[in-house]
């Protein structure tokens, strides 16, 4: 997989001089439409001849919770087929007519000679440009329908509110992948060590969407291994109040030592229940011993279904 080039505004760096079909978003998630949307867009710059590149943003336009950090998208624009992303300074540009932005970014720093766009896509000040406004400037200008999962519209909005509600299998299906974080270990309290149960403990980056608080069946890359895990998101209200969400980590079958600083990655697939306070630290300890059970009875079942 070839690395996807990188430029950003910021650095003052000139986009080689080539032709260019372009997608141009914000692609938080990278989830199934988007993926759909850049699979086009690799067509598209096939057929006119010229390099498929995303045109996207240094932050989100919209403000919100990122679903992906930006080292997790160049990765997936690579494994698409993208050849190159151009980082805009959205700043600099929201000020800008339409006629203005595809004159100063398109044309003169990137040689566009196709855009790809999705259905809702709008650009320029006040977001006064759709679809048609890009075909007016571009008239080679493709755009993709809305994707549908059973009867959704798939969107980063939609995605995040299933992972607000605990909906990780939801989520992860239109993200086309299990949603997850990939982050150094940190050296913890070693409560759950106490309790018989060691966990990996891990530090959410701020502005990212963390699942509504709870204990979730995961599965865990560590150390070149995968792992089935059961991971507590949230604020640990038995045993601590310093009110800081974490994310720790017990993994099934593990005979490793410590990771501490390792950079390890866990993904959500079904959420098994809510965080809540528990009276005693035993009783505790007893839930957390059922949650294990509850993910090595799914994974006996699972295996046996594959064998069977």
């Amino acid at each position: 997989m070839e690395e996807v080039g990188v430029y950003r505004e910021s650095d003052g760096t000139a986009f080689p001089r080539r032709p260019v079909a372009v997608a141009i978003g914000m692609f938080d998630g990278v989830h199934i439409a988007h993926q759909a949307l850049l699979r086009r867009l690799c067509e598209l710059a096939s057929a006119c001849g010229a390099a498929p590149v995303v045109f996207t943003f240094s932050e989100n336009p919209k403000r919100a919770q990122a679903l992906s950090d930006e080292a997790e998208r160049l990765e997936l624009f690579s494994s698409l087929g993208v050849a190159g992303a151009y980082i805009a300074d959205y700043g600099a540009l929201r000020g800008l007519s339409c006629a203005e932005f595809a004159r100063r970014y398109l044309r003169e720093r990137l040689d566009c000679r196709a855009v790809a766009v999705g259905s809702d896509f709008r650009f320029g000040k006040d977001r006064a440009g759709d679809c048609e406004t890009m075909r007016t400037l571009f008239p080679r200008t493709e755009v993709l329908p809305p994707v549908l999962l059973d009867g959704v519209k798939v969107s980063s909005t939609e995605i995040r509110r299933r992972l607000l509600c605990g909906d990780v299998e939801g989520a992860g299906k239109m993200l086309g992948r299990p949603y997850g974080f990939c982050l150094p270990v940190r050296r913890g309290r070693s409560l759950a060590r106490e309790l018989g149960f060691p966990t990996l403990n891990q530090i959410p980056p701020a502005g990212r969407v963390l699942p509504r608080y709870g204990v979730y069946e995961t599965e865990v890359i560590c150390g070149g291994g995968l792992y089935r895990g059961v991971t507590n998101v949230g604020v640990k209200p038995t045993v601590t109040s310093d009110g800081l969400p974490l994310l720790e980590t017990h993994l099934l079958g593990y005979g490793g030592g410590e990771r501490y600083g390792e950079t390890v990655r866990v993904s959500f697939l079904r959420m098994l229940r809510e965080e809540r306070r528990f009276e005693t630290v035993e009783a505790l300890r007893a839930q957390m011993a059922r949650d294990i059970r509850a993910v090595e009875a799914a994974k006996e079942e699972r295996n046996a279904q594959e064998n069977a």
